[in-house]
């Protein structure tokens, strides 16, 4: 999930349209594609309702879907670039060692001393797995692999920072 405002989350995004009959490509956020339904009712950044139908999967992270209000290919191509939102509020309460990824941007990036090492710009994953974006002070952009090893500790109640081993920076 990205960001696109503090209190809203982008489950997805219309990428392409999808044949003649107003049907979109969506590239989604969440887990699991067709997680995108189960939240009801989203909106678009204008905070237009667009109520989401998902007609098939096509991949990991790829739905074709109807949209409310959709009916013809010129419609659809209209919708190209929206952003699908919900607010942060809205989603399902975690576990406590669960987080939104989008919770971890911005947060400090400190060393098992607790010395800063930089921000949290993004999280990325290009097929292999989830990578943290970590931005330097000095403006420097480092990708450090997603998991237990290399980010030990998430601190989102307290401090907000997440502790990294920096031999994991690539």
């Amino acid at each position: 999930m990205t960001t696109t405002s503090p209190n809203f989350i982008c489950l997805g995004e219309v990428v392409a349209v999808q044949g003649i009959k107003g049907q979109v490509r969506i590239k989604t956020y969440t887990e699991n594609p067709e997680d995108l339904t189960s939240y009801g009712v989203l909106q678009d950044e204008k905070g237009t309702s667009c109520e989401v139908q998902i007609v098939s999967v096509r991949s990991a992270n790829l739905v074709i879907a109807r949209l409310s209000g959709c009916n013809d290919r010129n419609q659809a191509e209209t919708f190209v670039g929206t952003k699908l939102l919900i607010a942060h509020d809205q989603l399902p309460v975690l576990q406590d060692d669960e987080f939104y990824y989008d919770d971890l941007i911005g947060l400090q990036a400190v060393d098992d001393d607790q010395k800063p090492i930089g921000i949290v710009k993004a999280v990325h994953n290009y097929g292999a797995g989830d990578f943290l974006e970590i931005t330097t002070e000095d403006s420097k952009n480092f990708l450090l692999p997603f998991n237990k090893e290399s980010v030990p500790v998430i601190s989102l109640k307290e401090k907000k920072y997440v502790q990294i081993d920096p031999a994991f920076l690539v």
